[in-house]
């Protein structure tokens, strides 16, 4: 198979190598010719075919039953065999397509199955370029409906608990999809667990859905990171409507202990009075 301009111009080299010859007969050359011709005809027909209609099922088998059907030139048994050539073509592709969509589904299984627990899944992008390119819309649907949850339920799960007691009593007045049906229960998850971890960490809880003001803490400035902190941790009290109890992880505890343990004694208390100071303490 192969490109037009590329068989023309090898047609033409082939032509005049012919015509040259003086060992056959008129008639010979010209029945060589009219081979070459078909020949020819045939290998830009599977070209054709392979570029323009192989991968898709439905029209590779419109193509093949027209190309039987024609008058290109072509001698029929020449025609039968490009005509089966392409055939098995098509069902290798679709074989191979239908392999692809085993691969894609299983994987798509997986990712709406986290989602529906409430976590987050990176590849969303990766499987819905995979299902257009198998042009899998049923999949894409399901893939589309899955990233949306996600999206909504991380917004959802840093709302303050009553907006999100309110959010879920509105949905499910209005249930009415299997996809509603869906959001509802990751919405439900996700407002227990934030719940769950706001009463219990509410800091450790602000820290990891990166909110305002809950960066890393810069030893280098502890009395600036100490103010930010404390001046982000009444914010989050207030409109989270829970009480937040000291400023800090347990890991930015240790993380504090052990600069402090470097530093010489009149610097270690320096640095102590500044964090309280920066506290509000």
């Amino acid at each position: 198979a192969g490109d037009y301009d590329t068989a023309r111009a090898e047609e033409v080299k082939l032509s005049t190598a012919l015509d040259a010859r003086t060992d056959l007969t008129p008639t010979r050359k010209a029945a060589l010719a009219i081979e070459r011709t078909d020949a020819r005809n045939a290998q830009l027909t599977f070209g054709e075919f392979e570029r323009f209609h192989a991968g898709n099922p439905d029209r590779a088998n419109q193509f093949i039953a027209e190309f039987r059907a024609s008058d290109q030139g072509i001698g029929p048994e020449l025609k039968a065999r490009v005509a089966n050539q392409m055939q098995s073509m098509t069902a290798d592709i679709r074989a191979e397509r239908t392999l692809a969509l085993s691969g894609l589904r299983d994987d798509a299984k997986v990712a709406i199955e986290a989602v529906s627990k409430g976590r987050t899944f990176e590849g969303f992008e990766d499987l819905r370029a995979r299902a257009v390119d198998l042009n899998d819309a049923e999949t894409l649907g399901r893939l589309d409906d899955a990233a949306g949850i996600m999206a909504e339920a991380q917004a959802f799960a840093v709302l303050p608990p009553e907006e999100q007691k309110m959010q879920i009593e509105t949905l499910r007045a209005a249930v009415s999809t299997d996809t509603d049906n869906a959001r509802l229960d990751v919405l439900e998850d996700v407002a227990a667990s934030s719940l769950k971890q706001l009463q219990s960490d509410p800091i450790g809880f602000a820290i990891e859905k990166n909110l305002s003001g809950f960066g890393p803490l810069d030893l280098a400035d502890l009395s600036g990171s100490i103010a930010a902190r404390s001046e982000a941790r009444r914010k989050f009290s207030a409109r989270m409507g829970v009480p937040v109890p000291g400023l800090l992880t347990k890991d930015e505890s240790q993380q504090i202990v052990t600069a402090l343990d470097t530093m010489p004694t009149g610097e270690r208390a320096g640095v102590i009075a500044t964090m309280m100071g920066g506290a509000g303490a």
